[in-house]
């Protein structure tokens, strides 16, 4: 009988300690597991705010934020049926590869954005992503050319009054065509995009020509003063 109860508590003490190393040896997130390597700095604290999404909680402060500029957007970009043209995704996964946090926007391997001491990472392919233009690639390349990008996003900021670890993003993205970049232009068919002596990359279009820039910086920056007062008043 003594020699029974010990042999079973040494299966317990095994079998608790191999569940204790494979908890150690994984992160599990949302259902998935991860394998920890020498990049895993991802805390249980940190991981608390995943699905938290206080931007999608009806009249929460920063939905009802989200709310005013989705509704700004659907207001000044419609298209020729008077509906709006940019697409709303505020529900996308924030655990994103290594890819599309960081080489989908050609940031360079060495770039201090890409340190430890920056990002929660899960391991070396993934990590919580510190900006939701991570999605901007994978969006763009399912052929979408005007759309809002709202989440919560992950930094290692030291927490003080105006930082923490965790906050929120939008991101609008607005691709145009030759015909939409020179539409109230009389001779807009006949101008060109880039510099005729421009050269393409596989990293990056021609250079646009000054016509082109002008105009979408003048967008730019109309919507962006409307989108100030629309929030805080003029």
């Amino acid at each position: 009988m003594f020699l029974r109860r010990i042999s079973v508590s040494s299966r317990i003490y095994l079998s608790t300690h191999a569940r204790s190393e494979e908890r150690v040896q994984h992160i599990a997130v949302g259902g998935r597991e991860f394998k920890r390597d020498s990049w895993s700095n991802v805390s249980t604290k940190v991981l608390s705010h995943l699905g938290r999404n206080l931007h999608l909680q009806k009249n929460h402060p920063l939905s009802l934020i989200k709310r005013r500029i989705v509704n700004l957007f659907y207001r000044r970009f419609v298209g020729r049926t008077g509906n709006p043209i940019f697409s709303v995704y505020d529900d996308l996964d924030p655990i994103v590869s290594v890819k599309q946090n960081f080489d989908s926007l050609f940031i360079p391997p060495d770039h201090q954005s890409r340190r430890k001491s920056d990002c929660y990472y899960i391991n070396c392919d993934y990590l919580l992503r510190a900006h939701t233009t991570a999605h901007q690639s994978e969006l763009i390349g399912m052929g979408l050319n005007n759309f809002l990008v709202v989440g919560d996003v992950y930094r290692r900021d030291e927490i003080d009054s105006t930082h923490y670890p965790v906050f929120h993003q939008v991101d609008a993205v607005r691709l145009c065509s030759k015909h939409e970049v020179f539409r109230s232009l009389e001779n807009g068919d006949e101008m060109p995009v880039f510099e005729s002596n421009g050269v393409r990359t596989v990293e990056k279009q021609e250079t646009h020509t000054l016509e082109a820039s002008k105009i979408m910086e003048d967008e730019l920056k109309t919507t962006l003063v409307v989108l100030a007062q629309s929030l805080f008043g003029q």
